[in-house]
């Protein structure tokens, strides 16, 4: 989504939406039944002698919550903490850099986790997976997604038409 615009439903609670390379326009019916999943980012590094335990707490979370917890581990690379045994693959990328550097994660330590971005007064919360998150969590689960987004794939041969909507 390069550029957004609100588009308000019709009488009938229609939208019309723009799909597929050929500019069809098709009407799709308003849907209000979606699922609010999480996203757990933790920042960590390979030396990390927290972070075992903090995957155990993770993996616990995701066999709560299943596919409502979306779970990304990033290795920052900021710290000696994110370099690699030798011989290992190095997971540092100038994303997660980057991300570390705006959400101010170094101060914070490692391991450290964000909960879908969280702010509270202008300020990120930040989150230690070595606790219990499945309030947390929760809350946030119950709460309204922002958006919705419902993605449709079909292939035929080596063809595929994907729809967003």
């Amino acid at each position: 989504m390069s550029s957004c615009d609100k588009i308000d439903a019709d009488e009938n609670g229609n939208f019309i939406t723009f799909s597929g390379v050929s500019g069809k326009w098709e009407n799709c019916a308003a849907l209000a039944d979606h699922t609010h999943r999480v996203m757990l980012e933790k920042y960590t590094g390979c030396h990390c002698p927290n972070c075992p335990r903090a995957d155990v707490t993770i993996n616990t979370e995701m066999e709560t919550f299943g596919d409502k917890l979306v779970v990304l581990a990033i290795h920052d690379g900021i710290d000696r903490f994110s370099e690699p045994f030798e011989g290992y693959t190095d997971l540092r990328s100038e994303v997660g850099k980057t991300w570390s550097q705006y959400f101010k994660i170094q101060p914070q330590g490692y391991p450290c986790a964000l909960l879908s971005r969280q702010m509270e007064n202008g300020a990120t919360q930040y989150e230690f997976p070595t606790d219990d998150l499945s309030t947390k969590i929760e809350t946030i689960i119950n709460q309204a997604p922002l958006v919705a987004l419902a993605v449709d794939c079909n292939r035929s041969g080596n063809a595929a038409t994907i729809t967003a909507s």
